[in-house]
C-alpha cells in the first residue's frame, strides 16, 4: 500500500509562501533629498528609519542632485519627498503626477517645510496652513506649546493599516491641513489645538496627517518631518507610524477598499465644522475691525466738535472781520494821529502872530510876548 505525503507537501508549500512573502511585500523606495539638509537624509538624520525599512526588505535609493524625471522614477514603487525647501520645476511636478496618476505608485510628502509642499499637496486636495499649531495640554519635554503629542486618529475604510498599533505620535512645530476633494484626515489635534493664524480655532481639531487615493495611485501627507527623524523616531509610536505609512503606500490601488459613502459623509461633516470655525474667527476679526473704526470715528467727531467750539470762541471775540486785540491797536493808532493833528493846529496861530509883529518892526524874542517900549 502506497503511503500519502499530502501533509508534507502542504507544509512545504506553506513554507515556500512564507519565504516568498517578504519579497512580494518589499518595495523600491526613492527619497527626494535635494535641499532637505543632512538632518533629513537617509544617510544622515534619517538613518534609523532607513535601516528599519531595509530590515523589512525594502530597497532604498535617493536623489540628491539634478531634477526629478519620469526616467528616474519609473523603476520605483514609492517616492518620498523630504521637507521640500525648493520650488519644483514644471517638469518635476509633471513627472510626480505621472508617477501617481498614471503609474499607480505611492507618494509620501513628509514635512510642511517653508510652504513649498503646497505646490504638490494642493492638486491632491490638501492645503498646508502657514500658521504653527499650538496645544495647551499635551506638551512635550521641550515645554513649548508648539511641540506636543497627538492621540486622535481616524480609521477610514481601506486605510486602517495606517493606524494599526499606533496610539500616539509626537510633533514639533506642526502645521494644520485644510482638506478638500477626496482627501481624508488620518491624524488630528484635539479640542484645545489651534493655529497661530486663526485658521484653526480651538475645537476644530486640525488634521496633521492626510491620505488620498488619487487616480491609480495613493498619497500620504504628514505635517512634521521631525516625527521620523533620528532624534524622535523612538518616541511614542512614531516608528510604527512610519512603517504603516510605507506599508499602505505599497498596497496596489486595486486592493484598496476605498472610502465608503459613510466615511465621505463623516469627512464632509468634519470639514464643515472646520469651515464654521474659520468663519467664526473671520466674523470675530471683522467685528474687532468694525469696533476699531467706530472708535476712530468717535475720536474724529470729538475733535470736530472741539474745533467747532474754538471757532465759536474766536467769532465771539471779533467785531466785524477784526478781533478785539487788532481793533484796540487800530483805535490807539487813530488816537495818536488825532492828537498829533490837534497839536499841529494849536501851534499855527502863534506862528502867524509872531510873523505880523515882525512886519510892524517889533523885535519879538522867544520869551517876550509884548514889546518893552512904545
Amino acid at each position: 500500500m502506497q503511503k500519502t505525503h499530502a501533509p508534507l507537501k502542504a507544509t512545504s508549500v506553506l513554507l515556500i509562501l512564507l519565504l516568498l512573502t517578504p519579497l512580494c511585500l518589499a518595495k523600491r523606495i526613492i527619497f527626494y533629498e535635494i535641499g532637505a539638509g543632512n538632518e533629513y537624509k537617509i544617510e544622515g538624520g534619517y538613518s534609523e528609519f532607513a535601516e528599519q525599512l531595509s530590515s523589512e526588505g525594502h530597497y532604498l535609493a535617493s536623489i540628491t542632485q539634478g531634477e526629478l524625471s519620469k526616467e528616474k522614477l519609473e523603476s520605483y514603487d514609492i517616492l518620498v519627498i523630504q521637507n521640500l525647501r525648493k520650488k519644483l520645476t514644471t517638469e518635476e511636478v509633471s513627472s510626480i503626477l505621472w508617477f501617481v496618476l498614471q503609474q499607480g505608485r505611492g507618494l509620501f510628502i513628509n514635512g510642511a517645510a517653508q510652504g513649498n509642499a503646497n505646490q504638490l499637496t494642493i492638486p491632491f486636495g490638501v492645503t498646508i496652513d502657514s500658521g504653527t499649531l499650538i496645544d495647551t495640554t499635551n506638551q512635550l519635554h521641550t515645554k513649548s506649546r508648539s511641540d506636543f503629542v497627538i492621540h486622535q486618529f481616524t480609521e477610514p475604510p481601506g486605510m486602517t493599516v495606517l493606524t494599526e498599533g499606533v496610539a500616539e505620535i509626537t510633533l514639533y512645530g506642526p502645521r494644520g491641513f485644510i482638506l478638500t476633494g477626496e482627501s481624508t484626515e488620518i491624524a488630528m489635534g484635539d479640542n484645545d489645538t489651534y493655529s497661530t493664524t486663526g485658521s484653526f480655532p480651538s475645537g476644530s481639531r486640525p488634521p496633521v496627517s492626510a491620505a488620498a487615493i488619487f487616480g491609480n495611485g495613493v498619497i500620504f501627507i504628514h505635517t512634521d518631518v521631525e516625527t521620523l527623524s533620528n532624534d524622535h523616531i523612538n518616541e511614542k509610536n512614531n516608528k510604527k507610524y512610519g512603517e504603516n505609512i510605507i506599508a499602505w503606500l505599497g498596497i496596489p490601488t486595486n486592493e484598496q477598499a476605498g472610502i465608503t459613502s459613510v466615511g465621505t459623509i463623516q469627512n464632509q461633516i468634519h470639514r464643515t465644522k472646520l469651515m464654521v470655525g474659520r468663519l467664526q474667527v473671520e466674523r470675530d476679526t471683522l467685528q474687532a475691525e468694525i469696533k476699531t473704526v467706530q472708535d476712530q470715528s468717535s475720536q474724529i467727531q470729538t475733535r470736530i466738535n472741539q474745533a467747532a467750539e474754538e471757532i465759536l470762541v474766536l467769532q465771539e471775540g471779533k467785531i466785524g472781520p477784526l478781533n478785539r486785540d487788532s481793533l484796540s491797536i487800530i483805535i490807539l493808532g487813530l488816537c495818536v494821529v488825532f492828537a498829533a493833528v490837534m497839536i499841529s493846529q494849536a501851534r499855527e496861530p502863534k506862528e502867524e502872530s509872531e510873523a505880523l509883529l515882525n512886519e510892524l518892526g517889533y523885535d519879538v524874542g522867544e520869551d517876550d510876548d509884548l514889546p518893552n517900549e512904545l
